[in-house]
């Protein structure tokens, strides 16, 4: 697991990867997991939230990057793929529209996951429309978000 506390990284952001391997060296601790393969990117402003999802994410067995800051995680998207991305929509900087937006453009075969504390049926209806697959209100269910993964990984349209 690497974490880069926001002291560590420029622009004062949190990522968190976690991934699969076996090895240890330094600050990063790689972990073995069954579906690490599948690439999950979780992009929310709340570290909080973030190490809840991305240790839930890593157990359930997939391999996870998490970032707290929308305009990185933006940056990442351009240069990694990801299968499954779950973006807040409301943050500072960039909303989750652009988040949704950045993914369609590199990687169009990713499932997008959207989410939200805000009720307002404006936002589920713009992630919906700039192409994410589902919804979800927060608090998040942690077991239907896992269960949603799962399904999402059974049909993923990875790239060659």
């Amino acid at each position: 697991m690497s974490v880069y506390s926001p002291e560590s990284v420029a622009g004062g952001y949190l990522i968190i990867q976690l991934g699969c391997a076996g090895m240890e060296s330094g600050n990063t601790t790689e972990l073995n997991s069954g579906r690490a393969s599948v690439n999950v990117l979780i992009v929310d402003d709340s570290p909080e939230l973030l190490e809840r999802l991305s240790r839930a994410v890593r157990e359930h067995g997939f391999g996870c990057w998490a970032v707290s800051d929308s305009k990185a995680a933006v940056g990442i998207i351009g240069n990694e793929y990801f299968d499954i991305v779950i973006t807040d929509m409301i943050m500072p900087g960039l909303s989750g529209t652009r988040v949704i937006d950045a993914v369609r453009e590199k990687s169009p075969g990713s499932f997008i996951i959207a989410i939200s504390g805000n009720m307002d049926h404006g936002i589920r209806s713009s992630a919906l429309a700039h192409g994410a697959d589902v919804f979800m209100h927060k608090p998040l269910d942690l077991f239907v978000l896992l269960e949603e993964l799962t399904r999402a990984s059974a049909r993923l349209d990875r790239p060659d």
